[in-house]
């Protein structure tokens, strides 16, 4: 049923109320009819004028019934007038009030009309520089004011919204969203979302409890514990507390011990030291020297250098011993940091707050309030003429706050018992104020809602929107929250003034699709029991953190840094800058080189109005929010034609304007001695750590690495990563650990093989995800790191943000070409002398081949810092067609706008096109197959068919992807489904010439002139699929034929593995086919290449399914 046919029916219905109303009207007629007889009767018959004057002037006046006489004597009686209102009342005492029931109806009327809830308007938004950032239609960032996102853009608003303010559909109930948080002031700026203050390392959050703790300071927060005392032995060793520093004094092992501030149990440790000479460190679980206690960990450290140590372990103790065993006489052991935390236990210092949209029914009469919109938040002065008190009826501020954090927001609303009736009216017949009449409780209920902001406990949210599919774990109940257990859940707050976020036991939670029955509907309830309220969800929002920014320690961070005896504010790079660890950066200082402890991060830096930043990329003030940190989960709830959703959609994701998230990669450094193992002819380099057995399965860095090694042809996690050998640098582009071999780790080198040498080495690999990369952004701030790994290892000992290049610098000039597709400049730093000077400055891209034409000496190492988009799409399976198939697009485009970032997120390949045509739709040529389920037949010969590459050959090694695409159904929700090839080419250059019966050599990816063979139509050229040393005979070919991709077919009907016919294909190798799969595989193209085959879906869902 449409809307128009609703209200027509409600017409009906207020039709028969009128119905009902006219016949009381008729009674009360009637009634004054009998009076006006009586009247008659007095007037002709004057002895009854006295009895019945009275009862006339009850009826006007008094409540029931009068009795009045006729003419006959007899008594009559009669309802009041006063009475007769009431009844007329009693059907509805507002009559122009919606009843209870016309509201149900008419939201049921509204879930028939809309495919589920979210958004039926975005509203408008804008995009200025250097002001506001468009996230998306409707969304937008104000980047020049602290903590905010807009929604709701009047006057000046761009989009294709037919209204500058959003319209939500909540469970079947319209809401105009406008005036949040936001005064009568602001003509532009109709919706401002609050947002928490960015995290400054005072807060510390335990996994195992979900508890947050606030701390006095950082130092505090990281249980800095080189402030302490620790215990020594005055004979052996002295401490110096001024500088952290213990002096040893003879060359008996010794050393401070400290204590960790924790109880027993398991802990992690993490401490930087720094020897005077080159020695060996112990940790031990110890609370006073003791050389026999239990050894935690132990350590090689080179003099002079800064070496971090972290270690997980069961503490025995509440103590660790720093233990040199062999000292030299006045070597020195400096404690640049001591920190200990619960196994459980981390600082906050990246975060994501999660924003949704609450809405409740509330009793106007509960609170003596109403708020215009039924928005608690609202700012305006004024609605509708009538104006509007801040904090109503004393309502407490924790009614209208965003979250926890916001002791300041507090709506606009006004006492409902001192309007007029004229001003009452006003507000029940504005239809968007969302008030009705409930007869059985005999109440006025309106409809309200807040936008709610919740202080994340860190990156990693378990649920935060309903569908089923965003679920982390499965069978699980899918509630709002942090995490899958009681106190991460997020509670209800409806009418409640408590502004609490997270659960306590008797608090209501929020159900997701498997409970609330829609898969971006929200409900309330608690063990099973539903109630009425309702949330969706908006967004979720990366942080940046307020301390200073280092590469190594503090990627998030955004101030600058002081230093000792210095005025400040300088560079992470700058000499005077000596950083030794997390907790450093987080020491908020003024500045003043007269303090000789005022080191650290420079206060009067790192937010907006300080116009200083520590940072090199597009993400400058911790305060400010940019479009890139924010993930867009608004919903539209518009029922969507499935087929112009796939064509709208693939336009989108060609011209790069899809949304997604991604992570910048940790470059780690790790000290290893080569082992043996017997996947030495597989590639494989087996590593144990230098001194003593590293267990890989627990430590920080590779404990989430797959455990396949051991098992041939098993693939491990692909990652970057070198080592350096006997003067030769490796690289390897896969991990794995043993299976059960717990001190093993393996590396499968990109070429040839490495036997066992036993020597000791830095190994440097770049992770994706990690517990040092879990901040995500839809505009990555990416690092590519140059330079030979062992430089590296030495610059960046404890590490570094970003991911290493495999192409070492040797002092010729060579295009380095970058990891990611650059969107900006490069800024760069740079070193000659391991990190003890630095260089900076700004360096000019080559947008086609992305890359940067250099000559970088040798030994340098280099950061690269650029902007680049994150990844879209997401391997997934094989599912469900909905509608129809697209058509099959084709890109080596070197621009972003063309199919670019498309290719980038399907393949991981970077398109450098640089001749036209580079980017085309082509129709596919069916011959595939669905299932009975709805997918594509996975059988290869239901394999899509797509004729021949459209794209020019290009000269610069541009690979190319060809996609198919789909909408698909996932848990009631859109997605855009690709299925598709990467795509090869092979330049054809000069050729030699075979004769046949002559013997030749060629390598794979050569061509050749076949000559004088008796079947003619292989007297062309040929491409050699593979290594091959061979005599073709004259009659070779006498039994083979050519298809029309070149392909040599024997009369067997086997395919000839070893030439290729040249054709007009040979460039792409593609055979014409996009091959159906779960995920990602790898295909033989038919030059011989291994080219990536793939089904990949948006990872945002584009809106609703609907029947």
């Amino acid at each position: 049923m449409t809307i128009e046919a609703g209200l027509t029916q409600l017409q009906v219905d207020v039709a028969e109320l009128a119905d009902e109303s006219q016949s009381l009207a008729k009674s009360v007629t009637s009634s004054l009819a009998e009076i006006d007889a009586v009247k008659g009767d007095i007037q002709n018959t004057h002895n009854f004028v006295d009895s019945n004057y009275q009862a006339m002037n009850d009826w006007q006046t008094k409540h029931g019934t009068v009795t009045f006489k006729n003419l006959q004597g007899q008594n009559k009686q009669v309802n009041t007038l006063s009475k007769l209102i009431l009844d007329s009342e009693k059907i509805n005492p507002n009559p122009h009030v919606m009843s209870k029931a016309q509201f149900d109806a008419l939201r049921e009327l509204c879930k028939q009309q809309y495919a589920g809830s979210g958004f039926v308007e975005w509203g408008k938004h804008i995009e200025v520089n250097n002001v506001h950032e468009a996230i998306n239609e409707g969304f937008y960032s104000h980047i020049n004011t602290s903590d905010i996102l807009g929604m709701a853009r009047a006057n000046d608003g761009v989009g294709k919204s037919r209204s500058f303010y959003p319209v939500t559909i909540v469970d079947g109930i319209k809401h105009k969203i406008d005036r949040v948080a936001s005064d009568s002031s602001q003509v532009f700026n109709r919706t401002k979302i609050q947002f928490p203050p960015a995290p400054d390392g005072t807060k510390t959050y335990d996994s195992a409890t979900g508890v947050v703790t606030e701390h006095a300071s950082a130092a505090e927060a990281f249980n800095e514990r080189k402030y302490t005392t620790p215990i020594v032995e005055p004979s052996f060793v002295s401490w110096d507390a001024a500088t952290n520093t213990a002096t040893f004094s003879a060359t008996s092992p010794n050393g401070p011990d400290f204590s960790t501030g924790k109880s027993t149990g398991v802990v992690k440790l993490i401490a930087v030291v720094e020897s005077s000479e080159n020695s060996i460190i112990e940790l031990r679980d110890v609370t006073s020297p003791n050389g026999s206690a239990p050894l935690i960990t132990s350590k090689t450290l080179s003099e002079g250098e800064a070496t971090s140590i972290e270690a997980e372990y069961t503490a025995t103790t509440t103590g660790v011993y720093f233990r040199v065993p062999t000292p030299q006489v006045g070597q020195t052991l400096k404690i640049h940091s001591f920190q200990v935390l619960t196994s459980t236990e981390s600082v906050i210092t990246s975060r994501k707050d999660l924003v949704f949209l609450e809405t409740w029914h509330e009793k106007i009469s509960d609170k003596d309030v109403v708020y215009p919109l039924g928005n608690v938040q609202y700012g305006g002065t004024t609605f509708d003429g009538m104006p509007l008190d801040l904090s109503p009826s004393g309502i407490a501020q924790g009614y209208s706050a965003f979250g926890e954090w916001d002791t300041v927001t507090t709506g606009r609303g006004h006492k409902w018992t001192t309007l007029t009736d004229t001003q009452k009216k006003k507000f029940i017949d504005n239809p968007e104020n969302n008030i009705y009449y409930d007869s059985e409780t005999g109440e006025l209920i309106q409809v309200r809602y807040r936008i709610r902001v919740v202080e994340g406990k860190g990156d990693d949210w378990e649920q935060v929107t309903a569908d089923r599919s965003t679920s982390k774990i499965l069978n699980v109940s899918m509630t709002m929250g942090y995490s899958n257990s009681l106190l991460n859940y997020l509670r209800f707050r409806g009418s409640s003034d408590d502004s609490r976020d997270y659960y306590i036991s008797g608090d209501r939670v929020l159900y997701g699709s498997a409970i609330s029955e829609e898969p971006s509907l929200w409900t309330e309830g608690v063990g099973g029991v539903i109630y009425g309220g309702k949330a969706i969800s908006i967004a979720l929002v990366q942080r940046m953190n307020q301390g200073a920014y280092h590469p190594t320690y503090n990627p998030m961070g955004t101030r600058k840094w002081n230093t000792t005896g210095t005025w400040a504010n300088f560079a992470w790079y700058h000499g005077n800058v000596s950083a030794a660890g997390t907790a450093e950066c987080f020491k908020i200082t003024e500045g003043n080189p007269a303090n000789s402890e005022d080191h650290g991060a420079y206060s009067n830096s790192g937010y907006i109005s300080t116009s200083r930043s520590g940072r090199s990329d597009q993400y400058s003030f911790y305060d400010a929010i940019y479009a890139g940190q924010v993930e867009d989960l608004r919903l539209n709830a518009n029922k969507l034609d499935v087929n112009q959703l796939r064509e709208e959609s693939m336009r989108k994701a060609v011209a790069g304007e899809m949304r997604g998230k991604g992570k910048v990669p940790f470059t780690f450094v790790m000290p290893l001695k080569q082992s043996t193992t017997g996947l030495v002819n597989q590639g494989w380099v087996c590593f144990i750590g230098p001194d003593s057995p590293i267990n890989f399965y627990t430590h920080p860095v590779t404990k989430s690495i797959p455990r396949t090694a051991g098992v041939p042809n098993t693939s491990g996690l692909s990652i970057v990563g070198s080592f350096k050998v006997g003067g030769t640098v490796y690289t390897f582009d896969e991990v794995r650990l043993h299976v059960t071999g717990h001190q093993y780790i393996y590396f499968k080198l990109t070429a040839g093989t490495l036997g066992s040498t036993s020597k000791k080495t830095k190994v440097i690999f770049s992770l994706q995800d990690s517990y040092k990369s879990t901040s995500e952004f839809e505009s990555l701030p990416w690092v590519d790191i140059i330079g030979d790994p062992e430089r590296i290892a030495t610059t960046f000992p404890d590490g570094v943000v970003g991911q290493w290049v495999p192409q070492v610098p040797d002092g010729t000039n060579k295009l380095y070409s970058l990891s990611e597709k650059s969107n900006s400049e490069l800024q760069t730093q740079w070193t000659d002398d391991d990190g003890l000077t630095w260089n900076s400055g700004i360096l000019s891209t080559d947008f086609v081949s992305n890359g940067r034409a250099a000559n970088i000496p040798i030994g340098r190492v280099q950061l690269f810092n650029y902007e680049t988009s994150s990844n879209f799409t997401e391997r997934s399976n094989n599912s469900v067609v909905v509608g129809d198939v697209g058509d099959v697009h084709f890109t080596t485009h070197s621009n972003p706008a063309e199919g670019n970032r498309l290719q980038g997120s399907l393949t991981g390949g970077i398109g450098k096109a640089n001749a036209d045509p580079a980017q085309t739709f082509a129709p596919n040529l069916g011959e595939y197959k669905f299932l009975s389920s709805g997918e594509f037949s996975e059988y290869n010969q239901y394999s899509v068919k797509t004729g021949e590459v459209p794209l020019a050959g290009q000269g610069n090694d541009s690979p190319a992807v060809k996609s198919l695409s789909t909408i698909t159904e996932k848990d009631g929700l859109l997605y855009l489904q690709l299925h598709g090839a990467e795509l090869k080419h092979q330049p054809l250059g000069a050729m030699h010439t075979i004769n046949a019966g002559v013997a030749f050599d060629y390598t794979k990816g050569e061509l050749a002139i076949l000559q004088g063979f008796d079947n003619a139509s292989f007297n062309v050229p040929v491409i050699f699929l593979n290594d091959k040393a061979m005599t073709l005979s004259k009659t070779y070919f006498n039994r083979a034929t050519i298809k029309s991709d070149g392909t040599i077919v024997w009369q067997s009907g086997l395919v000839d593995k070893n030439l290729r016919v040249v054709t007009s294909s040979t460039a792409w190798g593609d055979d014409q086919v996009i091959p159906i799969v779960n995920g990602e595989n790898v295909k033989t193209d038919l030059n011989g290449n291994t080219v990536k085959v793939f089904c990949h879906h948006t990872q945002i869902p584009l809106g609703i399914a609907s029947n």
